[in-house]
């Protein structure tokens, strides 16, 4: 069997596959993220994620190399990881009482054979209403500057997040059923590589 080969070194993806048992082996990827504004989701996760993976694919021999981009689209604009307070903050406050989407991009790379599949998976999550209080106190709960739009849904996400329309493992930064699908385009599965 294949190595499965995760290139991200995101907390939140690697807690997703420990959760399932999935042995792999994560390598951090030697590609710049980017996020022009004026180029519609779809394409750049799609771009970003292939990015990833084939930076990370060229040091490995009979391997599947996954690739994944998360961003978070409102009126059409990226909320990308806030550099600093005042932005987390800022975006927080724009998010709150209305519905955005995360995008995640997914692309796998088979590295004995070169083939490959990628594919985009979406979630539509609407906020709770939030005042500035409300919103510095959740900021005080997490770390925002790693994270798409400067917010998790995990955790204290709970006391922000109202509703979600689709996979809630997008949101966290891996949409696991995309991804098992994707590699069963490869002739194998996430059960495959689940411990026992």
């Amino acid at each position: 069997m294949q190595e499965l080969v995760l290139a991200s070194q995101s907390p939140r993806r690697k807690e997703i596959l420990a959760a399932i048992g999935v042995r792999y082996t994560a390598v951090s990827p030697e590609a710049q993220e980017l996020h022009p504004q004026d180029t519609h989701p779809d394409k750049i996760v799609l771009e970003n994620a292939l990015a990833k993976a084939a930076s990370v694919a060229c040091r490995f021999a009979d391997s599947l190399v996954i690739g994944c981009d998360t961003i978070v689209y409102f009126q059409k604009e990226i909320l990308i990881k806030p550099p600093d307070f005042k932005t987390a903050h800022r975006y927080l406050l724009r998010l709150s009482g209305n519905t955005h989407t995360v995008y995640s991009g997914l692309a796998i790379i088979d590295t004995r054979t070169n083939a490959v599949h990628s594919d985009v998976s979406t979630t539509e999550v609407t906020f709770a209403n939030l005042n500035g209080q409300r919103i510095e106190q959740y900021i005080g709960l997490i770390n925002p500057y790693d994270k798409a739009g400067g917010y998790a849904i995990q955790g204290a996400g709970s006391l922000i997040v109202e509703s979600i329309n689709g996979c809630f493992f997008n949101v966290m930064g891996l949409p696991v059923r995309t991804l098992d699908n994707l590699l069963g385009m490869f002739g194998t599965s996430l059960f495959d590589y689940a411990r026992k």
